[in-house]
């Protein structure tokens, strides 16, 4: 999304091969941008990211923008400002056919299980976002962050 996944993922191969550090000891977070929010294309962006940052897992994922919108493929390594839907009048391309909690519950299926994803959590969300959330979650061992 910020075209920076790649040099991120060189310079923590670079610490950790000098001994600087232990993947362990850092807490690396990425975010679902709104255009591969749809449960449907969650855990293949999630995918795209750790192979773009050259890592197994990720200590958190967030939601990035708590606004549906179409999907227009995956997020690459370079930022070229084309990954939102913009039609002739200007409008970007929400989606209605999922909310919030759609995305919400496709994230807490990557915790645990399938090892890519150890924590959760939302960026940008109103406090009627996160009550949703707090109230609407399957996984209650999932925390909210």
């Amino acid at each position: 999304m910020y075209g920076n996944l790649r040099g991120v993922g060189e310079g923590i191969r670079q610490a950790v091969a000098s001994g600087i550090c232990r993947r362990e000891d850092l807490f690396l977070t990425a975010k679902v941008w709104p255009t591969n929010m749809a449960p449907a294309h969650v855990e293949a962006a999630i995918d795209n990211m750790l192979l773009l940052v050259g890592a197994s897992y990720f200590d958190m994922v967030l939601l990035h923008w708590p606004v549906p919108m179409k999907h227009t493929g995956d997020v690459g390594d370079v930022g070229d400002g084309t990954f939102y839907v913009v039609n002739e009048e200007g409008d970007y391309g929400y989606d209605t056919s999922y909310g919030l909690i759609d995305a919400w519950w496709a994230l807490e299926e990557l915790v645990g299980g399938k090892n890519k994803v150890k924590n959760i959590g939302l960026c940008n969300a109103d406090a009627n976002m996160v009550f949703e959330i707090m109230t609407r979650r399957k996984n209650k061992n999932v925390r909210v962050r």
